[in-house]
């Protein structure tokens, strides 16, 4: 389970786990301007609050023995209510820039390649309470896919207050 709670900026306190979506183009595939989502930052800023979910390889994955040398995450599903995003983005000038990587939304954004040695600096937008089935990558080239057995190993996210 990944709880990812309230954080604040470890050098001016101001909050970062919730994010307003502005009105920007570069944001119009949430279409939800003007909507705070709940964030896992992409850096969470003079402390590690709230989680930070990346994703990364180790150097020392045997990825030659994969399709293509690389490891791929695949996302097979969601449950719960809302949407979760995976994403970069910045504001460099007058306008912002996004580099999607994951949706739960999105069909054509449920896999994704990680380089032995790579890891991602993304943030995650969400709300709710969200599950999310995850497998193992396929073995060698040049034979078909083979999945990782039906019953995946299952992560929870969990968002806001934590409650005794």
């Amino acid at each position: 389970m990944i709880y990812s709670g309230t954080g604040y900026n470890g050098n001016t306190g101001a909050q970062q786990f919730m994010f307003t979506i502005p009105n920007d183009p570069a944001f119009s595939f949430l279409n939800a301007a003007g909507q705070t989502w709940y964030m896992a930052p992409q850096l969470p800023i003079g402390n590690h609050e709230p989680i930070w979910i990346g994703f990364g390889a180790d150097a020392d994955v045997p990825a030659e023995k994969f399709r293509d040398q690389v490891v791929y995450l695949d996302l097979l599903g969601v449950k719960g209510p809302g949407r979760a995003e995976a994403l970069g983005f910045h504001k460099p000038g007058e306008s912002w820039t996004t580099s999607r990587m994951f949706s739960s939304a999105d069909p054509a954004l449920r896999s994704l390649a990680v380089y032995p040695g790579d890891h991602t600096h993304n943030a995650t937008l969400f709300s709710g309470r969200l599950r999310r089935p995850s497998r193992k990558p396929p073995t060698a080239s040049p034979r078909p896919l083979i999945p990782s057995p039906q019953r995946p190993p299952q992560e929870r996210r969990r968002v806001g207050k934590m409650v005794d």
